[in-house]
């Protein structure tokens, strides 16, 4: 994952994250940011700061590729499924009744 700056769009610096990274949320009121990666079900935290730099990895599900931060509770929410697998070049579809949502709380 590419760190930037905002004003002037320069990379900050280059970090590693999980497979199938997707999207990214940030916690300002603890200066991290959560990016959850779907293929390899994870989410890597990132201490943002003068260095940023990557503090830890939580286990979510395979499937947990998008995030939702409630920025009050530091809570972050990431929809999952069990997926069935896939067939041809279609992407995996979930299992009927497998969606849950998995929450995180610092």
């Amino acid at each position: 994952m590419a760190v930037v700056s905002a004003p002037d769009g320069r990379q900050i610096a280059a970090l590693p994250t999980g497979k199938g990274a997707d999207g990214a949320a940030y916690d300002e009121r603890r200066g991290i940011a959560l990016v959850p990666a779907g293929r390899d079900g994870t989410v890597t935290l990132i201490r943002l700061g003068r260095i940023p730099r990557v503090i830890g990895h939580v286990a979510t599900a395979a499937s947990a590729r998008t995030i939702a931060l409630d920025p009050s509770t530091g809570r972050a929410y990431l929809p999952s499924a069990t997926l069935a697998p896939a067939v041809g070049n279609e992407r995996p579809k979930p299992v009927p009744g497998s969606f849950r949502m998995i929450v995180l709380a610092p």
